[in-house]
C-alpha cells in the first residue's frame, strides 16, 4: 500500500472504490493530464471506460501499478510487465 508518508493527508478511498481522473490527481499529486496521457500510451492501471469520456480506476489497481514502480536507485529498472 502507498504510504501515507509519501502522499501525507489524503482520504483514502475502499479499494474497490472507482475514482475518475480528477479523484487520481487529488490522491495522488500528479496531473489529470499525467493519468490522460499514460491512459494514451497504454502504461496505467486497468480502466474501465463507463461511457464515451467517463473512465474509472479501480483504486486497488492503481496502489498496485504505483506499487510495482517503486525503485532502489536510478539504476533500477524494475521488472516490466510489457515483457
Amino acid at each position: 500500500m502507498i504510504s501515507k508518508v509519501i502522499i501525507p493527508n489524503k482520504e483514502w478511498p475502499h479499494p474497490d472504490q472507482l475514482v475518475s481522473t480528477v479523484d487520481l490527481q487529488k490522491l495522488t499529486d500528479l496531473s489529470q493530464r499525467f493519468w490522460e496521457a499514460r491512459r494514451i500510451s497504454g502504461d496505467t492501471p486497468p480502466y474501465i471506460r463507463i461511457s464515451g469520456r467517463a473512465i474509472r480506476y479501480r483504486w486497488k489497481d492503481v496502489v498496485e501499478w504505483l506499487d510495482n514502480r517503486k525503485r532502489l536507485n536510478t539504476s533500477d529498472k524494475g521488472v516490466s510487465n510489457n515483457a
